[in-house]
């Protein structure tokens, strides 16, 4: 008896769920009776007629045992496969190397049954790309329509009604003495090179056939994916059926990065890889973009690009577009009404740059400037976007407790230094012939020099480390900061 195996995607709109493990990569590889985010059920198929596809499935209270692999996959030589040329199962096109396969050896209910695995999810913005990819094995038509194999995929709408325009039926070759089945979609397998049973006639996909939707219109909404296998009704023996899935926010990736949006702007560079997810076929227009049908390729050109993914079967293809942005990360930087403080006062931090649009400061001020008031050393920093490229810059605050030395005495000491703050290499300007002592905040002597009248002193300092030190003589002193 000939085997018969169904495939069905169904779309139904249903409450609110998260997608789990489409791509059966959080699955352990083996038999199972149960998948992580899916559910499984299996039955007994009835009701056939005289030509179509026409078994329905009966569920079994008792678990279906699903088969996850890693491929590539070697298909063992076992009865069950013998007359199937498919003797190796390709890697998967998707993300990962599992995937699922509905009837392995004696995993459908006596030969005669089916197995289904479905999962109900919602449709985002990040997911709305929907692939799944397959690979079967089937014999022609030795019996009628209705006791042989094949395989059928569906996308329903909310109501149940069928995609006739997203739907695709895979039927064996009729037989010279056996017509009137569907036979409208055998594109994509290849004939078996046996001349003798079993391998006479056989049907098979040399590699994963791959079909994409863009689910768009279901945006909020929940969907059903189903895949279903069964055998013929009477007695027989199991095909091959492998199936994955993945899904995408869109079908564009640049330099490696899904696109997210309208727009993807590519920052400090004026050169960008355009790719395309896995898919049958693909076809590029846009400005610089190759006249041929690659998956990907480099451009220099910013501009509109559009892409048209292909289905496998003459399923219609689908096209997204988006906009290629080439931009220059701004210059931007703090400044500060002072980089040295004593503990407890306050300066203002100012953000400048050019075609700034807005701010994020770090304390989620959103102006341009902000105030700080310090206790001890910080950092602020504060990130720019100008609708373009992001740019961030970082300011240094140093405090000082001051060791309770008086405002005036700071600022009337009879001697200058610059520059300050500085890296450690300092001129001091001194009106009178004076004894001068470098300090540290806890009043340690680090150096002491003297200096002449109406005379410039260098001041080598880069043995201090970064921080606040004092220059003083025996009435009066000045900060002096040294960065990094």
């Amino acid at each position: 008896m000939k085997i018969r195996f169904t495939l069905v995607l169904t779309i139904f709109f249903l409450r609110m769920i998260s997608q789990v493990n489409s791509g059966f990569e959080l699955s352990t590889a083996g038999t199972q009776t149960t998948i992580n985010g899916w559910t499984l059920s299996k039955g007994t198929l009835t009701s056939f007629t005289s030509s179509g596809i026409c078994q329905t499935m009966s569920p079994l209270p008792t678990p279906p045992l699903i088969k996850i692999v890693s491929t590539p996959y070697a298909v063992p030589l076992t009865s069950d496969y013998q007359e199937f040329d498919m003797a190796m199962v390709p890697a998967s096109p998707f993300t990962g190397n599992k995937v699922a396969e509905l009837n392995s050896s004696n995993q459908v209910q006596n030969n005669t049954g089916s197995i289904r695995i479905e999962q109900t999810f919602t449709i985002t913005a990040a997911n709305q790309i929907l692939q799944y990819a397959y690979c079967v094995a089937m014999r022609s038509i030795y019996h009628p329509c209705c006791r042989s194999h094949y395989n059928l995929i569906q996308l329903y709408d909310c109501n149940g009604n069928l995609s006739p325009a997203a739907s695709t039926t895979r039927v064996p070759l009729p037989t010279a003495t056996q017509t009137g089945c569907f036979n409208t979609a055998t594109l994509g397998l290849s004939l078996g090179t046996g001349t003798s049973s079993p391998f006479l006639n056989t049907l098979y996909t040399p590699s994963w056939l791959i079909q994409s939707y863009n689910l768009a219109a279901y945006l909020g909404s929940c969907v059903k994916l189903r895949a279903e296998s069964g055998t013929c009704n009477a007695t027989g023996h199991n095909g091959l059926f492998f199936f994955d899935a993945e899904t995408h926010p869109s079908a564009f990736l640049v330099n490696n990065a899904l696109v997210t949006g309208s727009n993807y702007v590519v920052c400090n560079s004026t050169t960008a890889t355009l790719s395309a997810i896995a898919a049958s076929s693909y076809s590029w227009s846009g400005p610089g973009a190759l006249s041929g049908s690659s998956q990907n390729f480099t451009t220099t050109t910013a501009g509109v690009y559009s892409l048209t993914i292909g289905n496998a079967g003459g399923v219609p293809a689908f096209t997204q577009t988006f906009n290629l942005i080439f931009a220059t990360t701004p210059s931007v930087q703090i400044t500060a009404s002072s980089h040295t403080i004593c503990a407890g006062q306050t300066i203002t931090l100012s953000a400048n740059g050019s075609g700034i649009t807005n701010y994020s400061w770090f304390n989620g001020n959103n102006t341009q400037s902000t105030t700080v008031s310090p206790t001890v050393s910080s950092a602020y920093g504060f990130t720019a976007n100008t609708g373009m490229c992001p740019a961030s810059a970082i300011a240094n605050i140093f405090v000082s407790n001051c060791l309770n030395v008086s405002e005036k005495s700071l600022q009337t000491a009879p001697f200058s230094i610059y520059p300050n703050p500085g890296k450690g290499l300092f001129t001091l300007q001194s009106g009178a012939n004076q004894s001068i002592a470098v300090t540290n905040i806890q009043g340690q002597v680090l150096s002491e020099f003297e200096t002449g009248t109406n005379t410039e002193t260098l001041l080598d300092l880069t043995h201090l480390s970064q921080g606040i030190y004092f220059v003083s003589n025996k009435q009066s002193r000045l900060k002096l900061v040294i960065l990094d």
